[in-house]
């Protein structure tokens, strides 16, 4: 797969992702727009989602949750593996690369945030995917 590629199935995942509302507080409008345009970067975690859209109250996370459903580590890590999935069925491309391209920090961080969400190691999960794609 060429990085060209990444980009474009990552930046068509992003537009799709579902917006944040208007009716919701400004600060998780602003955590979520800024969650979606770095979702795949490696240093995106709560505390730097709280400093970059200045939001100072430690409540975020759980207000956040109340109006997404999710934590923002598990909106972060539910929507990578969902992307993961993708590029783990596409020609070309390691297990290594995946987890990388997702922003995670190793290939056993990939692996293991994969296997708690999906049930399987990612390796295993492609292997069945596949099958039932041909």
């Amino acid at each position: 797969m060429q990085y060209e590629h990444f980009l474009q199935g990552q930046k068509k995942y992003q537009e799709e992702l579902e917006k944040p509302q208007t009716t919701w507080p400004e600060q998780v409008q602003i955590g979520m727009h800024y969650i979606q345009e770095n979702l795949f970067e490696e240093s995106l975690t709560v505390t730097r989602i709280r400093e970059a859209c200045h939001i100072n109250d430690k409540s975020f996370a759980s207000r956040f949750k109340i109006y997404t459903g999710f934590y923002p580590k598990d909106y972060i890590l539910n929507h990578r593996i969902e992307f993961g999935k993708y590029l783990l069925i596409q020609e070309g491309v390691s297990i290594v690369q995946v987890g990388l391209l997702l922003g995670f920090s190793s290939h056993s961080a990939f692996c293991k945030a994969f296997k708690v969400r999906v049930g399987m190691r990612p390796s295993v999960w492609a292997k069945d995917a596949i099958k039932i794609a041909s």
